[in-house]
């Protein structure tokens, strides 16, 4: 429902500004810090099947290389390990797909070292546009480029590439079959863990009302509730799943109306996180939905189709998927172009270490911390690599081995990246040394092409694209205005089922996920560009608290909107924009000023 009567103009509170932390992301404390994540046993002993299961099927036919080759597509099985099975189900395929097409792709660009460098780095920046566009997350692209430069490498060493895609995608299959597993036991496991996730988030944003952390919990809280949105889509309203998370989301519209906790507010978010501990896992019988219930559903979930998405992500303005791709792109061609230079074995290392550090938008402090991670784990997973090799396992014992280094891998991956690299890099090195062979002088290579790897996408950081977060986040800013104005004038047509609405929303949110995105990616970038947007804190807090409030209007039922006051709200922050965007051009001038002023 929306309300048109007229609403007082109170202005709210607003939170310090979030800052970087002072610690070098290049210190030995990094190694060391160690994060508190919990239930990652399932989902590691999965991941481990995939590996272990294909290379098994393998060794127990004679056939022990095939079944090395097969792990590849095994890769598939660590996408989509939240979502629900449905949704599961495609994803995984997807992946299957996408990593047998990764190994064709570098096969047939194995024709000579330069073009196979050409491609390998041509892929990778695609991969990572189709990735981060469509929000894949971790391990977002690395895996397919990863699996494009294994085709490259094993290209004529072991079996034939029609064999070597049959291979690859009956590895995928396996690990399809892995993740599917468990609808059998628990076919609404995953409903229940994201609608609980949702409460704890709406439960947090509650708890850190009137906090400096306030703007953070109201951003993960809505990507929470968006994520549970998704899952949920087509999914009955009489389950209980559906009908608890609308109750949260009307919880959620509530706490954005509000600056400070109440009793009430606190008691209700606790209510629900205890209700939603106790929802099932197991089926629920349910009554069969009627049309008006599949209207309400693709009413309250928005979402945009693939293609818009990926052509959204890329050839948007200031688009920080783009200026990943970018970044992406010419890093692996320049790390295989010195690797090959050099003389390296295998130049392909370098290239999938430039990927794994450049191909997930983050600040540079934070992209600076992966590269010195990974190098320093790398360097003692070499270790580990020469007592395997020297040992030399075979048969069932190589594929315990494998099976074993990635059970720990995710297990540590969350927790500790140093320590989950070191078993990282002696896994993948005995499937290399049994199909492609044991060059002389390999861990030696491997350690020397990870270090050009993390240099090479060191400069790029510094050089492609740099302090771009400061010209970003005005017009971020702008955009999201546009589009919380756009959708506010949507609802003030009362058409809430429309096909446009949904449209309009679904653009609203990505661009409010975009804006804080964008700031928290800007203050992690360099002092300087920090210090050019820390200033524009409170214009990203109330231009957040507007969108945010619009948005729920669409997802809950009975969300209260104002529409005369919103669209004065979205005319003043407008102006303060415009006015902090030429406050600070004027500082930079004089700055400028200042600087050329010293230089005389």
């Amino acid at each position: 429902m929306i309300n048109r009567a007229p609403m007082k103009n109170k202005e709210t509170s607003l939170p310090a500004p979030p800052t970087s932390s002072n610690v070098s992301p290049l210190s030995v404390r990094a190694l060391f810090v160690w994060h508190d994540v919990r239930g990652r046993g399932p989902f590691s002993v999965r991941a481990a099947l995939c590996m272990a299961l294909p290379a098994t099927i393998g060794w127990l036919l004679g056939y022990e290389i095939e079944g090395l080759i097969a792990t590849l597509g095994g890769f598939a099985g660590l996408y989509g390990a939240q979502q629900a099975y449905h949704r599961r189900a495609l994803i995984l395929a997807w992946a299957v797909v996408g990593l047998t097409i990764a190994v064709a792709l570098g096969s047939l660009g194995a024709v000579t070292t330069w073009f196979g460098v050409l491609t390998v780095a041509l892929f990778a920046g695609v991969t990572v546009w189709i990735c981060n566009s469509l929000n894949v997350g971790s391990p977002g692209a690395y895996m397919f480029v990863l699996a494009c430069t294994m085709g490259v490498m094993i290209h004529g060493k072991a079996t034939p590439l029609w064999q070597t895609l049959l291979l690859v995608a009956g590895g995928g299959i396996i690990a399809w079959c892995v993740q599917m597993t468990g609808y059998l036991i628990y076919p609404n496991g995953p409903q229940r863990r994201i609608v609980i996730a949702a409460a704890r988030a709406v439960r947090s944003l509650v708890h850190s009302l009137g906090t400096p952390g306030e703007e953070a919990a109201r951003y993960l809280a809505a990507s929470s509730l968006q994520t549970s949105l998704e899952m949920l889509k087509g999914t009955p309203l009489e389950t209980p799943y559906q009908k608890l998370n609308r109750r949260i989301n009307r919880l959620f519209a509530a706490v954005n109306r509000r600056d400070s906790a109440s009793d009430a507010l606190l008691a209700l978010s606790n209510a629900l996180v205890e209700e939603a501990g106790r929802l099932p896992t197991r089926r629920v019988s349910v009554t069969a939905r009627s049309v008006g219930d599949i209207q309400e559903v693709n009413r309250t979930v928005q979402g945009w189709r693939a293609s818009e998405l990926i052509m959204d992500g890329f050839f948007r303005r200031y688009s920080e998927v783009r200026r990943c791709t970018i970044r992406v792109i010419i890093a692996s061609a320049l790390s295989g172009a010195l690797a090959l230079t050099l003389g390296m074995n295998q130049a392909f290392w370098a290239i999938t270490t430039a990927v794994l550090v450049l191909h997930q938008s983050a600040g540079r402090k934070i992209l600076l911390q992966r590269g010195w991670l990974r190098l320093m784990g790398t360097l003692l997973g070499l270790l580990l690599a020469e007592i395997l090799i020297l040992i030399n396992p075979h048969g069932l014992w190589l594929v315990l081995t494998i099976g074993i280094m990635q059970f720990i891998v995710e297990m540590l991956i969350l927790r500790n990246y140093a320590l989950a690299a070191a078993f990282v890099t002696p896994g993948s090195l005995l499937i290399a040394v049994n199909v492609i062979g044991s060059p002389d002088n390999l861990l030696f290579a491997r350690g020397v092409d990870t270090l050009l790897g993390v240099l090479v996408a060191y400069f790029v950081l510094f050089i492609v694209f740099a302090r771009s977060g400061e010209r970003q986040l005005p017009e971020i800013l702008s955009e999201t205005l546009d589009a919380s104005e756009a959708s506010l004038n949507m609802l003030a047509t009362g058409d809430v089922g429309s096909e446009e609405l949904l449209r309009r929303q679904a653009r609203l949110r990505h661009r409010l996920i975009d804006l804080y995105d964008t700031y928290n990616n800007a203050i992690h970038e360099s002092r300087e560009t920090e210090k050019m947007v820390v200033p524009y804190w409170n214009n990203v807090v109330r231009t957040l608290r507007v969108g945010y409030q619009i948005l729920v209007a669409g997802w809950s039922e009975g969300a209260n909107l104002n529409l005369t006051h919103w669209c004065e709200q979205i005319k003043i922050e407008r102006g303060r924009c415009k006015n902090m965007a030429v406050a600070m051009s004027s500082q930079g001038t004089q700055n400028n000023r200042k600087n050329v002023d010293a230089s005389d």
